[in-house]
């Protein structure tokens, strides 16, 4: 047994078999001749478990080391983990659940849901449980509710119930992961009561300044009617339409105005745009103006469909057809090219004319509001731009501008693919 024990040892230490035999054949003494054979056999058989072994042996290291890992990624996860077993215990999985309740592990794992008593008030209660229930039905859920941390703090909390199933598919275990939200809700409220100040801001501004408009407008054309002749033997006439023409531009610059402040606040109406029928309808309003310059509009019948808001759409492309006419160059044709393309996984609309351009130190100025390349005294706000930067802002897209000053200007749309309809998207250009 000594020599057995020996062999042993030293396969495990590293020496080789043949090595291992040599060893008991030169022990002096014939009578332990036959002990060697049978020791040759057990030295087989323990040297073909050896690998088994050292398999095994990696297989726990190997598991360990994952068990580790996820203990860490656990350990350092910001949400709350807690398996719902059947009988109503709560296990916590994630250190994260004491910190976000102030309770300890042990407090947490209570039977029959006594812990959620004390952390879910009975108003939120109902709501809680009827996403437990769902989960254990076998779908995820996903719920907002009020949770009372140890020290008294109301916290906003969203939790996702996922169920845990047996290879049968029956659900033995839910777990619930459970993120602190306050701050979000808070930054949600905040910005909520600033869109309500700036919707009251932007209604009392609309109604203020057009109540004095109207007023004056009115008056003029009153005295304009009632002393018509005593006002025409002094020039009176041509100061009343100085008044209305003011009145006229001071009323759509306040719309103007309103306009651009109710964009961040306005909520988009959701639809299908075809933007076919979005530029029918700009080269139809722009109509006048297109004849009376001889200007050429053209654009693909086949334009793509995006999944946005029709009206603000409109406005985005009303204004940039708008501008394109009003500053046209007065030494040739105006002509305005509308094109489509794929831009990666987005939509690249470009707006190019032929028009005077923009400085190239102007070219940041124009998206601001009130603020003009040229003083040309074109009509207008002096918003448009303003408000396609604003608007495709909140599409998620962007609007960027490349011209040369007398030579004309191009703008580009880039529409984000999460609205762009793939049925109706353009053809990607070719290199």
């Amino acid at each position: 047994m000594f020599y057995l024990l020996s062999l042993t040892v030293g396969l495990l230490a590293g020496i080789s078999l043949a090595a291992a035999i040599s060893l008991i054949a030169v022990i002096p003494g014939g009578h332990e001749r036959p002990l060697v054979q049978k020791l040759k056999k057990k030295v087989l058989t323990l040297a073909l478990k050896v690998p088994l072994l050292s398999r095994y042996v990696h297989h726990i290291q190997s598991l360990n080391d994952k068990i580790r890992r996820q203990n860490i990624i656990l350990d350092n996860t910001p949400s709350a983990l807690l398996l719902h077993h059947p009988n109503g215990t709560i296990e916590p999985v994630s250190t994260s659940a004491s910190f976000l309740t102030g309770w300890t592990t042990l407090e947490i794992r209570t039977p029959n849901g006594e812990f959620l008593e004390k952390i879910i008030s009975d108003g939120e209660r109902e709501k809680f449980d009827r996403a437990l229930m769902v989960a254990r039905m076998g779908e995820p859920h996903l719920v907002r509710h009020k949770l009372r941390h140890r020290n008294g703090m109301l916290l906003d909390v969203e939790t996702r119930f996922l169920p845990i199933g047996s290879p049968r598919q029956e659900v033995q275990l839910v777990l619930s992961v459970s993120t602190d939200i306050t701050a979000l809700c808070r930054f949600q409220e905040q910005v909520e009561r600033k869109n309500q100040d700036m919707r009251d801001f932007t209604s009392m501004i609309s109604h203020d300044l057009k109540a004095p408009i109207y007023t004056i407008k009115g008056m003029s054309e009153a005295l304009g009617e009632d002393f018509k002749d005593a006002l025409s033997e002094r020039g009176g006439l041509d100061l009343l339409n100085f008044i209305k023409d003011s009145c006229s531009r001071m009323e759509s610059l306040v719309k103007s105005v309103v306009d651009y402040a109710s964009l961040s606040s306005t909520m988009l109406n959701v639809e299908n745009v075809p933007l076919s029928d979005i530029l029918e309808q700009v080269s139809r309003d722009h109509r006048q103006m297109i004849l009376e310059s001889e200007a050429r509009l053209s654009f693909p019948k086949n334009m793509p469909t995006l999944m946005s808001d029709s009206t603000r759409i409109y406005q985005v492309f009303s204004n940039l057809v708008g501008n394109s006419l009003k500053y046209r160059s007065p030494y040739r044709t105006p002509v305005i090219e509308i094109s489509a393309a794929q831009e990666g996984p987005a939509l690249m609309i470009s707006i190019k004319d032929n028009g005077i351009g923009i400085p190239g130190d102007k070219l940041e100025e124009i998206f601001r509001p009130f603020k003009r390349a040229h003083q040309s005294g074109a009509e207008g706000s002096g918003i448009g731009l303003a408000c396609v930067q604003k608007i495709m802002e909140k599409l998620g897209g962007k609007v960027s501008v490349a011209s040369t000053d007398g030579i004309g200007s191009t703008f580009t749309l880039l529409f984000p693919a999460a609205i762009v309809c793939s049925d109706h998207a353009p053809p990607r250009e070719s290199a």
